[in-house]
């Protein structure tokens, strides 16, 4: 049976992508919008459930902050790009951040997931 509405069509390609009883679900379209691979998505969405449990509010005891927990060393970065660093809780923001760190370390190190400890 084809969706009906524009939101079951895209559940339906958010299924194609991500197993049923990945967290974070409901962080899956924002991450696709900012630019994240769709290939990465399960990768994402788990690897945000471990550094924030899916809120966008938390600032560990280490200063990193947001869904992706991004850390203080990537201050100047972020300000560059998007503004003052209070807006790194932002959920948009933190994920366009964590993008670009993802994008340099695939370029640079050879794996996006360096910085989070996330084998490659």
């Amino acid at each position: 049976e084809a969706p009906k509405t524009a939101h079951e069509a895209m559940q339906a390609d958010l299924g194609m992508l991500i197993a049923p009883d990945t967290p974070c679900q409901e962080w899956a379209p924002l991450v696709l919008e900012v630019g994240w691979p769709a290939d990465e998505l399960q990768n994402v969405l788990e690897e945000m459930w471990q550094e924030s449990r899916c809120q966008p509010d938390v600032i560990s005891s280490a200063n990193d902050n947001g869904l992706m927990q991004i850390n203080t060393v990537w201050r100047n970065e972020f300000e560059q790009y998007f503004g003052p660093w209070e807006l790194i809780r932002d959920p948009r923001l933190n994920l366009m951040m964590a993008l670009e760190i993802w994008r340099w370390h695939d370029d640079h190190r050879g794996c996006g997931w360096e910085p989070w400890s996330r084998p490659c």
